[in-house]
């Protein structure tokens, strides 16, 4: 979990003040570890999945170099771009965020 003093810095550095504040109450801590042990491997119907991956530009915690080695560990079929987003585009910029959901949710073709 990410120190109370770091949170604005790391997380929510393009988020309005009244979003860190409401984001800084209900944030709860979270296994790290979960995160480290993520694989692609397993059943082979993974790769079947539609995937995208929505970088944030301005994330200060998931820096640019680490998104890029994620799209290249397991590349999505497509990668968009939120140049005005920190690590919590929800926040920093909701409404990007959902243009980009809603694209990506209708263009998506059923089997």
């Amino acid at each position: 979990m990410v120190k109370p003093e770091l949170r604005r810095q790391l997380l929510y550095n393009e988020s309005p003040l009244e979003d860190f504040t409401l984001a800084s109450m209900l944030l709860r801590p979270s296994p790290a570890r979960a995160y480290m042990d993520v694989t692609q491997e397993g059943s082979c119907d993974v790769n079947s999945v539609p995937r995208v991956f929505i970088r944030t530009m301005k994330d200060n915690l998931f820096k640019q170099e680490n998104q890029e080695k994620m799209i290249k560990q397991w590349p999505p079929s497509k990668v968009f771009a939120i140049h005005e987003s920190d690590h919590c585009p929800f926040f920093s910029t909701p409404d990007v965020l959902f243009a980009l959901l809603l694209e990506v949710a209708t263009s998506i073709k059923n089997p």
